[in-house]
């Protein structure tokens, strides 16, 4: 399966003018949609001595702070290089983590939707979720294979812990293969501002 890359994804506001902006309720969101012939996934080629890429290779969302003010589902994507076979996935933490706070880390499948595209998981409302985010499984201990045709995500539900604005920076994935345990960081940061244009409507 051919993987269509995005690169060098620059900062926006979630539910701009943009093709994987969409917005939920009261919480912007962005879905990755991946095309049945090939996916359309907002990740970089994986680095020099990477098992896998994960997650945009830059880039900022911004949610208003006062959209935030229930959990949120956060999906980054995974892309095996090339030679690799499986990884099995131990931990997702956040970096440089300001007023906010993994609830629950997960794996995800995307959804192959009616159309013939699927379905990932990206910013929600966590009590909501939608179908790739209820078929979630521990992150812990799943392995993510080489099959030719599965996309996985790393699945968060996150929440704030202040009342002020905050965010992180981007994502360390931790995984093993072949007896190494690696992380591999992504590089798409996320800011909750109080005021500007993300809070302007």
């Amino acid at each position: 399966m051919s993987i269509g890359i995005v690169h060098c994804m620059t900062e926006r506001d979630v539910g701009a003018d943009n093709p994987y902006d969409r917005t939920m309720n009261r919480a912007r969101a962005f879905a990755v949609m991946i095309a049945a012939s090939g996916v359309a996934a907002l990740t970089g080629c994986a680095p020099p001595g990477s098992d896998l890429a994960f997650g945009p290779s830059e880039g900022t969302v911004h949610i208003c702070l006062g959209e935030f003010a229930d959990p949120l589902t956060y999906g980054d994507p995974i892309e095996l290089a090339e030679g690799t076979n499986a990884v099995t996935l131990v931990t997702a933490d956040l970096v440089g983590a300001e007023g906010v706070r993994v609830m629950e880390q997960a794996a995800s499948r995307a959804v192959l939707l009616d159309d013939g595209t699927h379905l990932g998981v990206g910013m929600a409302l966590a009590n909501e979720g939608g179908e790739a985010w209820d078929a979630r499984v521990p992150l812990r201990g799943t392995v993510v294979e080489d099959d030719g045709g599965e996309t996985w995500f790393v699945a968060l539900a996150i929440e704030r812990t202040s009342a002020t604005a905050g965010g992180f920076e981007a994502v360390d994935l931790t995984y093993e293969t072949n007896g190494r345990r690696q992380v591999v960081r992504s590089a798409q940061s996320v800011s909750f501002p109080a005021i500007g244009d993300a809070c302007s409507d």
